[in-house]
């Protein structure tokens, strides 16, 4: 179902590696830009980040942004966390940019998120894609030109997971 007009906070979910290769810095610009559209907006980056160099551009990125909250480790973070957080989120955002490394890969989260059947944005890799149209589960939008209001506004009023999402938990 939609969400709710009274809702206090919207809690989007950035989870995984954290690196540039992942779309974590398009995963910041697209809360940024929805966060002006509704104050609501928050934006949790929970996971593991090898790059110091990322780690350093993405706490000087949101530091004067106290929407958006970083919980990085130096060691992967216990999947029991990331559930935790995936569970309280609102939106799960699959940002990843589309290369050699990812154009044939499933990522993780995006099979966590059908899984726990928590609202995807997703960006427009027509693989994935496909595998979130039967349930309704994502709103797609391009990471290169993308309009953060047409976002919002799918957010609030499509209904996701109007069927249950069988590609989740790796079983096919």
């Amino acid at each position: 179902q939609p969400l709710s007009a009274d809702k206090e906070t919207i809690n989007l979910l950035f989870s995984g590696t954290i690196a540039e290769s992942t779309g974590v810095f398009t995963a910041i610009e697209l809360a940024i830009r929805l966060h002006v559209i509704d104050e609501r907006i928050r934006l949790t980056i929970v996971g593991h980040c090898a790059q110091r160099f990322v780690l350093e551009k993405v706490r000087l990125l949101i530091h004067p942004r106290p929407f958006i909250q970083l919980i990085a480790d130096k060691k992967p973070v216990p999947h029991a966390e990331i559930f935790r957080h995936i569970r309280s989120s609102d939106f799960g955002l699959v940002t990843y940019q589309i290369g050699p490394a990812t154009m044939n890969s499933i990522p993780t989260k995006l099979c966590e998120y059908l899984g726990f059947k928590l609202p995807i944005v997703l960006v427009d890799h027509r693989p994935w894609v496909e595998l979130c149209i039967p349930y309704s589960a994502a709103i797609t939008f391009s990471a290169h030109n993308f309009d953060a209001g047409a976002i919002f506004k799918q957010m609030l009023a499509r209904r996701f997971y109007t069927a249950e999402p069988e590609i989740a938990w790796w079983k096919s």
